[in-house]
């Protein structure tokens, strides 16, 4: 399966509904690739691979975060079985796919996780304005601090 698809400018996920058909034996691989207008080649996402042999005959939902170097930008996003070097045995379905922007406000440097880099930028700017104004008040404080904590992970 292949689309292009805007991808959100800030920190997005994509999610997708799959479930093996059959039964069997197999090393195949399910994987996520993107690939830009301007690239020359699609990039496989590490982060993006489930041995088909562990999935199930039920519907379970797999996610993948879009790496910041595709956000805000129009990409194929292709999703394919890989064999490893061997012909694909393999039958999955797949539903739901969706690219879904994630709320967090607490990410000040983009990396998509609330952590102590983000802290960091916060208490660096306390009583100033910029980085760290979470609740955009003019004043980096207290109440950005504790949206920052809220979200924490």
């Amino acid at each position: 399966v292949h689309n292009r698809a805007y991808l959100p400018a800030q920190c997005a996920q994509l999610f997708m509904k799959v479930r093996r058909i059959g039964t069997g034996a197999t090393d195949d691989v399910l994987r996520v690739s993107l690939q830009g207008h301007n690239d020359v080649e699609p990039v496989t996402l590490e982060s993006a691979a489930w041995d088909v042999a562990g999935l199930t005959s039920v519907f379970q939902t797999v996610s993948v975060l879009i790496p910041a170097e595709f956000r805000g930008r129009t990409s194929r996003v292709r999703i394919f079985i890989d064999g490893a070097g061997n012909a694909v045995g393999s039958t999955v379905e797949l539903d739901d796919i969706a690219i879904t922007a994630l709320n967090q406000p607490g990410d000040l440097n983009g990396d998509c996780s609330v952590n102590g880099n983000d802290l960091a930028l916060l208490l660096g700017n306390w009583g100033g304005a910029g980085v760290g104004d979470i609740n955009a008040d003019g004043v980096v404080n207290a109440s950005d601090l504790a949206l920052l904590l809220n979200g924490w992970g």
